[in-house]
């Protein structure tokens, strides 16, 4: 990697651990839909990253993110990093690739793939190295559902508005 890749890579890093660390501000924790609100900003910050700097630098972050997140607790079980990362990973890949057809779509795929990935590899591994009361294990699942949907296709959304604005900007 390049020192600028790599100098870039790590401001993006270190504005999506900032974003991802909001949880911990009171008044951040205290919204009811803050997931919401750090998701969105997670992703936003991935694909900003992948779009700005490089796939390289979105597959780093994505790498990274659910490492921090579980030394945050915020991730309840370690087995749960690399679903996250491959999850995130994928959204970087597919929308480096399918942004070149077209921002927007580029987003839908990719932001709809990692939902899928997520919401249907998080039972099957909890299941395989956790055993969890039923209740607990529909909640956790459904926090990997629709939430990551919602949150991806809304970072994608920010994300592609502020990647044309620098492109336009350095036209």
């Amino acid at each position: 990697m390049k020192l600028r890749i790599m100098t870039y890579t790590a401001v993006m890093l270190a504005i999506t651990l900032a974003f991802q660390s909001l949880r911990f501000f009171p008044a951040i924790a205290a919204i009811p839909w803050n997931n919401y609100l750090i998701g969105t900003l997670v992703n936003f910050s991935l694909l900003t990253a992948t779009g700005a700097v490089g796939l390289s630098s979105g597959i780093f972050i994505s790498i990274a993110t659910p490492l921090v997140a579980f030394l945050q607790g915020y991730l309840p079980f370690v087995v749960f990093i690399p679903v996250v990362a491959a999850g995130n990973a994928i959204l970087c890949v597919l929308f480096y690739y399918v942004r070149k057809i077209n921002n927007y779509a580029g987003g839908i795929v990719a932001s709809v793939v990692k939902w899928m990935v997520l919401s249907l590899s998080v039972q099957p591994v909890l299941s395989w190295f956790i055993t969890l009361p039923p209740a607990k294990l529909t909640a956790l699942t459904a926090s990997f559902g629709l939430p990551q949907l919602i949150t991806a296709l809304l970072g994608s959304l920010l994300a592609i508005l502020l990647l044309e604005r620098l492109k336009k900007h350095h036209a």
